[in-house]
Formats: structure tokens, C-alpha cells, sequence
């Protein structure tokens, strides 16, 4: 997603809703308008945003995706020897 602009970017979980108290929708409204991108972790998150901004918001889901991880489980024993890890030792990794 290129950037424009002095290159703002909000990341974004919505806490106004339509409705909302007209000087928290100002102040939404007047933040949106500075941002030359808008982030959204999930759909879940696009979705509770206002709907006259919706369609300007990019979703980029985080996290792991497991059918590829199983995908490679057939692997793991090898892997596991390869790095000196034992077979009832755990690891805490991080990307």
C-alpha cells in the first residue's frame, strides 16, 4: 500500500460508532481524514468501523496461518534434530 502525503497511517480499532456522540464522530472524522492509509487487522475490525470510511481501509490479517504450518509437520522431527532440540522439549519462538 503506498503512502502519500506525509505518509500517516492509522492503525485502527474503531471505538465510534454511527451514532456516536457528534463531537467524538468530529474529532473520528477529522483524525480519519489525516491518514493516507488505514490498516485493519481482521475483517472483524473493518467492519466496525464507519461505513462511509469502510471502503478505504486495507484488512492485513496477523498471525500464523496453520494449514501451511501443517503443511510442514512432516518435517518437524528432522528440524528438531537439526537445531539440538529434543523431542519433549518445548520452544517459545517468536517472528
Amino acid at each position: 500500500m503506498p503512502l502519500s502525503g506525509d505518509g500517516h497511517c492509522g492503525a485502527h480499532r474503531s471505538i465510534f460508532s454511527e451514532g456516536a456522540n457528534p463531537s467524538m464522530a468530529t474529532g473520528y472524522d477529522t483524525a480519519f481524514g489525516l491518514n493516507d492509509a488505514v490498516i485493519a487487522v481482521s475483517d472483524d475490525v473493518r467492519d466496525s468501523i464507519s461505513s462511509r470510511y469502510r471502503s478505504d481501509v486495507e484488512v492485513v490479517v496477523h498471525g500464523v496461518n496453520v494449514g501451511e504450518v501443517r503443511a510442514h509437520l512432516a518435517e518437524r522431527d528432522q528440524v528438531r534434530k537439526e537445531l539440538g532440540v529434543g523431542t519433549g522439549e518445548s520452544l517459545a519462538v517468536t517472528v
